[in-house]
């Protein structure tokens, strides 16, 4: 059992050294199609959820154009293993000119198209039947957002770094550098972005709490996080024996 583990976790590796583009959608825990969760990896699946995208049809995302070429490849050359398979494969595409990629990367293209469209017809269809749980997590949030939820306040501490302008440095420098800033100023300093925070927060806790009972109880629960489902569907229940 560990020998296979090191030998999964190496080859891992590799694939992460070789194909970068690739491997995060091996690592990613959003792993379904489009951004979608992925069954395997998300607790808050539940059995309903996963006969759901088993029936729902979801689109399968086309091959990248590099996925094409290695499937045309490794069809025609074989090797001893995995390893040897996956450098091959890497300096292959590396190799190849302009002109032959754009034949693979147009045909992705043209894939892509049709399959965003079906991708759209098929989250309509999942909000519409109550599944938005199931939705990748962009939509998921814009829908959210259509349905009027709160948004949160930003903290003290973000509100002195959104003040700050970006002086030719990296977003990751700037914001070490402001970090740093912050930690050193006192607290009258800090009374301008302090100040009210408190107040917004218990605010925006009310409307989050009635925006909550509000989807539970307007047909949708599933744009819920699963702890705060459960928590309105058990208000509902209690509600409803009342």
């Amino acid at each position: 059992m560990l020998s296979n583990l090191i030998v999964q976790q190496a080859k891992l590796s590799l694939t992460t050294l070789c194909f970068p583009h690739y491997s995060n959608r091996l690592t990613d825990n959003q792993g379904l199609f489009y951004g979608a969760r992925s069954v395997s990896t998300t607790k808050a699946t539940t059995k309903t959820t996963k006969k759901a995208i088993d029936d729902g049809g979801i689109p399968k995302r086309p091959a990248a154009a590099r996925s094409r070429f290695f499937s045309d490849f490794f069809a025609k050359e074989k090797f001893s293993n995995n390893i040897e398979r996956l450098k091959a494969g890497h300096e292959a595409w590396k190799a190849l000119s302009d002109a032959e990629k754009k034949r693979y990367e147009s045909a992705h293209a043209k894939e892509m198209t049709n399959f965003e469209k079906d991708m759209k017809a098929w989250q309509d269809k999942m909000t519409a039947e109550g599944h938005e749980d199931l939705l990748p997590e962009k939509a998921r949030a814009k829908l959210a957002a259509d349905l009027g939820k709160p948004k949160r306040p930003l903290s003290p501490f973000m509100r002195y770094h959104s003040s700050l302008k970006l002086t030719g440095k990296s977003i990751v420098d700037h914001s070490r550098a402001a970090g740093e800033a912050w930690n050193k100023m006192s607290d009258a300093e800090k009374q301008s972005y302090t100040s009210g925070y408190s107040a917004e927060m218990e605010k925006y806790k009310k409307e989050m709490s009635e925006w909550r009972t509000k989807m539970a109880t307007t047909g949708h629960v599933n744009i819920l996080p699963l702890s705060a489902r459960k928590t309105e569907l058990k208000k509902t229940k209690e509600h409803q024996k009342k």
